[in-house]
């Protein structure tokens, strides 16, 4: 019973911070409490059910139908419950605050249930004594069914009582949920991992092998950002269109137009599974760094980068490690050290959590890696919802064309360095020009 009261007043909490949580809440419980369960014939069950679906039927009306159907089998087994039963929900619903509220209830109802059946007990024993054989039956009968109230309200074990709200959910969605492990949908969680400055050498020699790039994607947004000057009747006096005085047109001054640049956040996932080299995760961070450095340069870009797998060598999962969140300033720490498997579809779902509640209207997402992820189906569902959801998805290979099979338009595979900018900027040109 306390499940019961519990459920309905943190729905109700987050409904009223999270407003778009109401209609979900209340679809789940039309398709979960809306039908008659088979099942529910021990006329105990008709009690908790009804206390239920008295709390159910607040937040939908559509569920008032089966309510009362369950109550008049109540009723017809325990005469006068319901008016009890119903006082104490009222004065529930209108001052519950907290848990503590909703134990405080919960008990009260217990006590009010086992109060009411000692009473009718001892109405009924009389009568059995008064009573004739003819009797008897009706008697017995009445007290079985008390019996079978006092039993299930002081049931020790959860499975003898009905299912509440949320182990019928889990039950629909491991029912719904696919049997093959491949096809599965797990998001990975937040992990550590260990992260060293590139050393001022590298950096040097990235700055130097990788220069163009930032220059050439610069030029392509500021080209876009500014429009070409037009006339108009404010602005600068422009000589060459005194001509248009003679015949009244006052439009002689110009000024260039502009264009907003594009709100557009880009997020880097880079690869530092155990199947990286030390070269590989060597030029995998140089990779990194020069996108990075040349992207967070652009006004209107958005960056974030994060590392998969991210936990440290005694955890292993699909987890992922945050090297620089969006918003925040980039730096030269990146993955000391390449291991474990490479959870490509968790990281995936975990990125597009996180970009979701971006306010850039395009989002991108490329992926620096050396290999092929732990389940090519769930990788592949991955990158087909992120495309009906309206993320860009684009890889980098990094001495490997594993990504093509992945990413088949939308991936370069690199050897070395140098090998970056050409590679980059023919993906990400037609990114950042689109929609600009």
């Amino acid at each position: 019973m306390f499940n019961i009261l519990e459920d309905w007043r943190v729905e109700e909490r987050l409904s009223a911070r999270y407003p778009g949580c109401r209609e979900n809440f209340r679809h789940l419980i039309q398709k979960l409490f809306g039908k008659e369960k088979a099942g529910d014939t021990n006329p105990a069950f008709s009690v908790l059910n009804t206390i239920l679906l008295t709390v159910r039927s607040w937040s939908v009306d559509a569920i008032i139908p089966r309510r009362e159907s369950v109550a008049k089998t109540m009723e017809r087994h325990y005469p006068g419950l319901r008016k009890v039963l119903d006082g104490i929900l009222d004065r529930m619903r209108d001052s519950c605050k907290d848990t503590g509220d909703c134990i405080r209830y919960a008990l009260e109802l217990e006590q009010a249930i086992l109060a009411w059946s000692l009473e009718q007990k001892s109405i009924t024993e009389p009568e059995k004594e008064d009573s004739g054989a003819a009797q008897d039956e009706s008697v017995a009968s009445s007290n079985a069914s008390l019996d079978s109230l006092e039993k299930a309200v002081g049931a020790l074990s959860s499975d003898e009582l009905p299912r509440g709200f949320g182990e019928s959910l889990a039950e629909r969605i491991e029912l719904d949920s696919p049997k093959d492990r491949q096809k599965q949908l797990r998001v990975a969680v937040t992990g550590q991992k260990r992260l060293a400055e590139l050393p001022p050498g590298q950096l040097s020699r990235i700055e130097r092998q990788t220069a163009g790039l930032g220059f050439r994607l610069q030029g392509l947004i500021q080209a876009q950002k500014w429009l070409p000057a037009m006339p108009g009747v404010r602005g600068r006096f422009s000589s060459s269109l005194c001509h248009k005085l003679a015949v009244g047109n006052p439009r002689v001054f110009v000024k260039n137009g502009f264009r907003e640049s594009p709100g557009t956040a880009v997020h880097i996932l880079l690869d530092s599974s155990g199947s990286m080299t030390d070269s590989g995760l060597m030029l995998a961070n140089a990779v990194c760094y020069a996108v990075g450095k040349a992207l967070q340069g652009i006004p209107g870009v958005n960056l974030g980068i994060t590392a998969f797998p991210g936990a440290n060598r005694a955890k292993r999962g699909a987890t992922v490690a945050p090297v620089l969140r969006h918003g925040e300033k980039l730096t030269a720490r990146f993955p000391e050290i390449a291991y474990g498997m490479t959870p490509m579809a968790e990281s995936l779902w975990w990125v597009m959590q996180q970009m979701c509640l971006l306010r850039e209207n395009r989002k991108i997402i490329l992926i620096i890696t050396d290999g092929e992820p732990d389940s090519i189906p769930a990788a592949q569902e991955a990158f087909k919802q992120a495309q009906k959801k309206g993320f860009e998805c684009y890889g980098l290979g990094i001495m490997c064309s594993s990504i093509a099979t992945l990413l088949p338009h939308t991936s370069r595979v690199i050897e070395t360095l140098p090998q970056l900018a050409p590679a980059l900027f023919k993906l990400l040109e037609g990114a950042l020009r689109r929609n600009a």
